[in-house]
């Protein structure tokens, strides 16, 4: 990390003990849209991260800013047709048209994004569960290595999370994720053979339980009900993976 050392163990500390992305309590917040447990996800929480996401979609490391219109602004889409006509300035498209695309586009990535976050909570909660935990000092590591080997300078991450609309927490969760996942993964894998399609086995096995196993604990409200829910009702398997 090219931050001060110094400085970012006063970071890290200072949130790795509020790494959770959901609020956690007995009622469920205004707007709440699913439900793990006591952890929720708002709302606002699924808009702020389906917008961090169209901004990475559009650009991965987010040095300037996206034009007006890649994030879409619901409910009129003002911003976002105005982007899609002057993508294709040919295209013949009414407005309507245009508006019909922005929110669907919209819906979509709010759907990718509630299967993120779904994970993010469901790793929390399964490595509580296993006792799996990370260390200030493991997750100031991690983000050292982050940033050094993403981004030529500090100026530049600074940059890509005004961009992205990331704070420094968040990140900081993303890269928790990934190393919850990459323990458990391992935890899995220790109790199989060595061979590697034992090993194969194993994974496979503990993946699809793990994601079963939490989609029947995850309660979603109507309008955004998705695979890892336990109220979806069609055929494919809950979509959230280790």
């Amino acid at each position: 990390m090219h931050l001060p050392t110094c400085q970012l163990a006063v970071v890290v500390a200072a949130t790795v003990g509020v790494l959770s992305l959901s609020a956690c309590g007995g009622d469920s917040p205004p707007g709440t849209v699913a439900q793990v447990g006591s952890y929720t996800i708002t709302r606002q929480t699924l808009q702020h991260w389906a917008n961090i996401e169209a901004v990475l979609n559009n650009e991965e490391m987010a040095q300037q800013p996206v034009p007006p219109g890649v994030i879409p602004d619901p409910p009129g889409y003002t911003a976002c047709i105005r982007h899609q006509e002057q993508l294709a300035p040919s295209a013949v498209k009414q407005t309507a048209q245009l508006k019909k695309q922005c929110r669907e586009h919209n819906e979509q990535l709010q759907r990718q994004v509630l299967v993120i976050l779904l994970t993010f909570d469901w790793l929390d909660q399964e490595a509580a569960k296993q006792h799996v935990t990370i260390t200030n000092s493991e997750l100031h590591s991690r983000l050292a290595s982050f940033v050094h080997a993403i981004f030529p300078s500090n100026a530049a991450f600074r940059l890509f999370l005004t961009h992205t609309g990331l704070t420094l927490p968040e990140e900081l969760l993303r890269l928790k994720s990934d190393i919850l996942a990459v323990r458990l993964r391992e935890r899995a894998l220790s109790h199989a053979g060595p061979g590697l399609k034992e090993q194969e086995v194993a994974f496979g096995e503990y993946e699809l339980g793990f994601a079963k196993r939490w989609a029947a604990r995850t309660d979603c409200r109507p309008g955004y009900v998705i695979p890892d829910c336990k109220q979806y009702k069609g055929s494919e398997s809950p979509a959230g993976s280790l």
